[in-house]
């Protein structure tokens, strides 16, 4: 996966409603925005990626942390949480579903989902999440802006 795939603010910048390429005016691939992982979604997009799950109801297996996360989602109050397991057994797309439940259409505006292992150093962690912090959102009533922090080992 290219790492403008994972890195949202790259996507956020993109202008994905260009139907021509400037330079011979052919036609170019048409792109759709996945808002649950903020990656564009092409026809060489993994089928792992294209086909996420949008919804805790959604997600097969770890009943137990689902409920959890679902019981999160129900109450309104997020704690400040750490999943920790195996690579592909579901960690970031659960998190990421509770975050699209709790925030609906605000969901792009008000989730930052930074990956440790593309972000070194304290600094750009530092200067993402203030700007993000410092950023006006439009949410629901009683619901506040989730950092996830992906790979924070």
């Amino acid at each position: 996966m290219d790492n403008d795939m994972r890195d949202s603010e790259d996507v956020d910048m993109m202008d994905i409603n260009e139907s021509t390429s400037k330079e011979n005016n052919a036609p170019i691939q048409t792109k759709e925005l996945d808002v649950v992982s903020k990656s564009i979604v092409t026809k060489h997009t993994p089928w792992l990626e294209k086909y996420r799950p949008t919804k805790l109801d959604d997600i097969v297996g770890n009943e137990e942390a689902i409920s959890r996360l679902a019981h999160f989602a129900r109450q309104g109050n997020l704690p400040n949480i750490i999943i920790s397991g195996p690579p592909g057994c579901g960690k970031t797309t659960s998190v990421l579903c509770l975050a699209r439940q709790m925030l609906g259409d605000s969901f792009r505006e008000a989730v930052l989902e930074m990956n440790a292992s593309n972000d070194r150093g304290i600094d750009v962690v530092r200067t993402k999440i203030k700007m993000f912090a410092q950023s006006k959102v439009s949410l629901p009533k009683g619901r506040h802006k989730i950092i996830i922090l992906d790979e924070a080992d």
